[in-house]
């Protein structure tokens, strides 16, 4: 009944014969147990076991910084439509695995998330400006400010420009004309603020 060695050893190999066995609890034998020959050497360890044991750990290291690249590259700022499709369609390229390619798509869902919710808190604050000016439109009327009724005109035109722009630009992209509504002018009439 053969014995199991239970440490890794090279096996060792006689010059004469070319018989090769594994010593026993020595790296190398004084002599050859078939022709007795002392002309003992080492097997030599192939090359590719050398690189192979080389490049495990390497990979490895590369996958890991990759997963983390990965997770790290998922914008958290807002991206149009347009770029959104880009984003994706590049992480796909660079992902070959099926668990990276899911973390593109948890980024693409991400992300047509976040656009939903800032194009509706912009909604949102517009809708409101937009209630508060035509009401001061109608303040400065009546009381006759003139100057006062064409700046109020003019941030309701230019309010409309800016939300058709937001609404292009998350859309189809380009130049975002930014997240917030043109800046109010002065009420006619001064807004009670509440105690």
């Amino acid at each position: 009944m053969s014995r199991r060695r239970t440490t890794p050893s090279l096996k060792n190999e006689c010059n004469d014969c070319g018989y090769t066995w594994y010593p026993k609890g020595h790296y190398i034998s004084s002599k050859c147990p078939s022709c007795g020959s002392k002309n003992v050497i080492r097997q030599k360890v192939p090359l590719i076991v050398v690189i192979i044991f080389i490049l495990i750990p390497i990979i490895w290291n590369i996958a890991d910084i990759w997963d983390e690249k990965s997770k790290q590259s998922i914008p958290t700022a807002f991206m149009s439509q347009t770029e959104v499709a880009k984003w994706y369609r590049e992480c796909k390229k660079v992902s070959s695995k099926e668990e990276k390619k899911e973390i593109c798509l948890s980024g693409r869902e991400s992300l047509l998330k976040l656009n939903n919710e800032t194009i509706k808190n912009a909604k949102r604050k517009y809708n409101g400006m937009r209630i508060s000016i035509s009401n001061q439109l109608k303040n400065c009327k009546k009381m006759k400010k003139k100057e006062s009724a064409k700046l109020h005109k003019i941030w309701l035109r230019d309010s409309e420009k800016w939300w058709k722009s937001l609404n292009h630009y998350s859309q189809r992209g380009g130049e975002s004309p930014g997240f917030e509504p043109p800046a109010a002018p002065e009420p006619c009439v001064p807004i009670k603020s509440g105690t």
